[in-house]
Formats: C-alpha cells, structure tokens, sequence
C-alpha cells in the first residue's frame, strides 16, 4: 500500500461489498461548503504555538486585538478586555483557516456572540454538533466546555481547544487560554466532572477517519502513513463513498498486508487490534484462530468483526464518530 490508491488482491473468490446494517449504523455527515481543505490539526498547531502567552494588564490579548482591528464584524461588540478563554479558541481557527471559514466551522454567526462560552456551546448544539460528556470520546481540535450546566449563561465557564486523547490513560490534553492569565496546556480525565462536553467542528476530513485509518496502517502493515496516504482513506470514509469496515477490509486484504505472510495467532491480533482498536481478550483470541483453523476463510473472519456489534457502536460511533458502512 506504498501506493495512494492501492490495488486489492482478494484472497479466494468475490467478496461482495459490506452492506450489513444496524440501528447503530451511523449516515455519513455533510461536509459544509468550506473554501479550502481545514484539517483539525491546522488548529491545533497554532494553539501549540502560543502556549506560554500572557496577557498584559486589564486582560489586554493579541487575540482580542485582532478581533477589535483586523475581523471588527466577528463578534457583537469589541472585546478587549473581556475574558479570553473562547476568543483564543475563536482566534486559533480565524488564523488556521480564515475567518470565512473559522465561522462555518464554529458555527457561529456574523456579529456572534462567540466570545462567551455559553454562546460558543449553544451554536454547535443548534447544529447537532454538540455532545456532553460521556456519550462519545472527544478528538483532537473538538472545543470542550467547563463548567457546571448548559442551560444558563454562568453554567458554562471555561473553554478550550482538544490537543489530543490518550485512550490508553482515558485522558483529554486541552490547550486553554485565560488559565492564570495565560495560554496553557492542562490534562484531564474523560471523567473530570467539570467537562460538560465538547462542541464537534466539522473539518473536510474527519479527526475520527484520520485516527482510525492510521492506526489501521500501524495495526495492519506496521507502518505510519504518509499524509496523502492517510488522507486518501479518511476522506472516503469523511464523505460516505467508502465505510470504515470497508476500508478495514481493503487492508487486510491488500498485497502489502498479504506479503507479511502473518500466522493465525498474528493475523487475528492485527485484527483486533487493527479493527476493534483493542488487545485481544483470550476467550475472543482462541474462538477466532480455533475458527481459522478449522478452516473458516479469512474474508469471512474480517466480515464478522467488522460487522460486529463491538466495531459500530464501541469503535465507529462511540470512539471515533466515524461512518461504519
């Protein structure tokens, strides 16, 4: 698969396209009518960048400023002086993107009231685009929100701008600005009862395709991809031409993954970890290789996991938000 659009070789006959379907299928999202390619870690590389920022006396930001000066029509009113913590969100996808852009994907609209968190939190709820804590696992560039309750202005009090997940800890780094008067990277756990939930921008390609078919090349052909290579994949899976359990399929089948010549034992543990992101649990790993070597296909054991309950609900729509097929 050194090749973008790699060629399949199918291991024994025709293996019809996966169409099994379940209430928990998830349909693929509409990308909006962005001018250009916004990935999140665009965003998050500008956040990174001004960690160790300071805010100057009376709250007086570089973020605010440009808002006042350069992008007067962004928000309802001047803002210098008011607290930061959104604006520097607001602020981190104007640069990454444009202003155009940062709009559509923060969902706010021309002379928004953005600037407070509250507000930040209730335009991506108007567009579904919102979930609270607990119902999905957050991805890097999501915007999460602190504080207490949704349902009033000073419930929501706090805010910033995902940097990454560590699933293996079950923790969240977020970039924050106004955190002691500066711009600071803070870890919390999934848990910490001050998240309320995070607010999903809607990036050309999805974080969660991108997260999922990287970890396919490393799970399945011991490899990181190149960014076209990974983009390639993600996009198909971002747009609904191709869902992830496909594209899972079209790995473990491909002629790179077949040149590695793997076990049983091997095989069903790239599996596993590959598709259901996962170490094998040993009941799960004797019942797949005993079936393996009682002469079940391959295919057949790359269709079962990748319609199994575990891969649509666990991985697509819990962990990755992603579209299964």
């Amino acid at each position: 698969m050194a090749n973008t659009k790699v060629s399949v070789k199918v291991l024994s006959g025709t293996l019809a396209i996966i169409t099994m379907l379940s209430a928990a299928v998830l349909t693929p999202k509409k990308v909006s009518a962005l001018s250009k390619d916004c990935l999140a870690e665009s965003a998050v590389n500008v956040a990174r960048n001004q960690i160790g920022y300071t805010a100057g006396s009376g709250k007086w930001t570089k973020y605010a400023n440009d808002f006042d000066t350069k992008w007067p029509n962004f928000y309802n009113y001047p803002k210098q002086g008011a607290d930061w913590c959104d604006i520097f969100v607001d602020w981190c996808f104007v640069t990454a993107f444009g202003e155009a852009n940062a709009r559509e994907l923060l969902r706010q609209p021309t002379k928004s009231c953005g600037a407070g968190c509250y507000y930040s939190l209730h335009y991506f709820m108007d567009y579904g685009q919102y979930f609270s804590r607990g119902t999905k696992l957050p991805l890097a560039g999501d915007q999460v929100f602190f504080g207490t309750s949704t349902n009033y202005e000073s419930g929501v009090t706090h805010t910033g701008l995902v940097e990454s997940v560590n699933y293996n800890n079950s923790t969240v780094t977020v970039i924050e600005g106004n955190t002691s008067n500066s711009v600071q990277r803070k870890t919390y756990s999934f848990n910490y009862n001050r998240i309320l939930g995070y607010g999903r921008p809607r990036f050309t390609i999805s974080t969660g395709a991108l997260d999922f078919v990287t970890n396919l090349y490393q799970q399945a052909l011991g490899r990181t991809p190149s960014a076209d290579e990974r983009n390639y994949w993600a996009a198909k899976i971002t747009k609904g031409t191709m869902g992830s359990a496909r594209v899972a399929y079209e790995f473990f089948t491909s002629a790179e993954f077949l040149n590695r010549n793997t076990s049983n034992e091997a095989f069903v543990n790239m599996l596993y970890k590959g598709v259901l992101t996962r170490n094998p649990d040993s009941s799960g790993f004797n019942y797949w290789v005993g079936r393996l070597r009682g002469g079940s296909s391959r295919v057949s054991i790359i269709q079962e996991i990748a319609n199994s309950a575990e891969f649509r609900n666990d991985v697509c729509k819990y962990k990755y938000d992603i579209f299964a097929g």
